[in-house]
């Protein structure tokens, strides 16, 4: 569901507020709407990976979460899911986007109501330091180096 959630804000007003109101029902069992989520989601990341074939830049806002994410998962693998990891991620990237002023405090409480929604993690776990996040996010193979890439969320 953490991918889900990720297409869908990264993606259009309508597929965010679609899968806010869809939680309860998806948290239910309801597979009709699980099925339409996934769909739409795979829709998008089609989209997106045919129009940037030869991966020239578009194709980079689908690593959104990713980046801190990665770097969570690899620190506390087994016992982290990788969407539990990058739901952790997209938080922590929103949450950048948030103090550098280009998101807005409203739409960064959305993402992470929406995620706890979903019973995905918000928090860094707290035996994990900084310093071990931003290590490993130092050698993530998007990066163009020096520069640790992000994907931030602007709505």
């Amino acid at each position: 569901m953490a991918e889900v959630i990720k297409t869908a804000a990264i993606s259009d007003e309508e597929s965010f507020d679609r899968l806010e109101r869809m939680a309860d029902n998806l948290m239910a069992g309801d597979l009709p709407s699980l099925y339409e989520a996934v769909l739409a989601s795979v829709q998008f990341k089609a989209q997106v990976v045919s129009a940037d074939e030869k991966e020239s830049g578009l194709r980079e806002v689908l690593n959104f979460g990713h980046s801190v994410g990665h770097a969570i998962e690899a620190l506390m693998q087994p016992a982290l899911l990788h969407g539990e990891a990058v739901a952790i991620g997209m938080v922590k990237e929103a949450e950048i986007a948030r103090h550098l002023g280009i998101l807005s405090q409203a739409n960064f409480g959305r993402l992470v109501r929406c995620i706890m929604s979903y019973s995905l993690p918000v928090t860094v776990p707290t035996r994990l330091p900084l310093s071990a996040i931003l290590g490993k996010m130092a050698v993530d193979k998007k990066n163009k180096v020096p520069r640790r890439e992000l994907v931030l969320l602007e709505g």
